[in-house]
């Protein structure tokens, strides 16, 4: 008796390891624009400024208490999410002292956003070195900054697919015209766009 136990408990969960195969019959795209927010939303004149000023930036998270308030924003080029840059604003309310966590910049980037590469070649790239057996895969097309990988280089901003499970991992960030890999993980991080 204990043996048809075990041996149910374990065919539960192998079970459990294998993904929905009628829900992952084909990829899904992932728009991050679902995750903004309405600008109207936010009622910090000086948060409304940036936005404004900087249309490149989309907000996707703002809170807002008696004491402080903070907006998160995604930043785009030309439609495109720029995966690896992210702006973070806040205002002490008592003191009206507004903070931008890094320099806002120009987004004048010499990148085409015409991929060379389809996303099914990305996918088929990136399962070379991760493993999607276990999982739904998800893809978009974004914008990433190469300069972060190891010692500090200047800027160098390349059109990407960026290919994850449908929980963000793995994760792994092709080249959308050379399929070369500039990242892959196979843990869960804190990577949102």
């Amino acid at each position: 008796m204990k043996t048809i136990h075990a041996l149910l408990i374990l065919i539960v969960l192998l079970s459990n390891c294998k993904k929905d195969v009628s829900s992952c019959k084909d990829y899904q795209q992932k728009d991050v624009r679902e995750n903004l927010i309405d600008p109207n939303a936010i009622d910090i004149p000086e948060f409304k400024a940036f936005l404004t000023q900087y249309s490149y930036l989309k907000p996707c998270e703002f809170n807002s208490d008696q004491y402080s308030a903070l907006m998160k924003c995604y930043v785009f080029y030309k439609g495109i999410p720029v995966l690896t840059d992210q702006y973070i604003f806040s205002k002490n309310k008592s003191t009206n002292e507004v903070v931008v966590m890094d320099t806002l910049r120009s987004y004048d980037l010499p990148v085409s956003t015409n991929p060379g590469v389809s996303y099914t070649d990305a996918i088929e790239k990136a399962k070379e070195v991760m493993n999607f057996d276990h999982t739904c895969i998800v893809y978009s097309l974004g914008i990433y900054d190469t300069s972060l990988q190891g010692a500090y280089h200047p800027n160098n901003y390349v059109l990407v697919w960026k290919i994850e499970g449908s929980k963000g991992y793995p994760l792994v960030i092709v080249d959308a015209n050379t399929k070369q890999i500039y990242r892959s993980l196979d843990e869960l991080i804190n990577f949102k766009i």
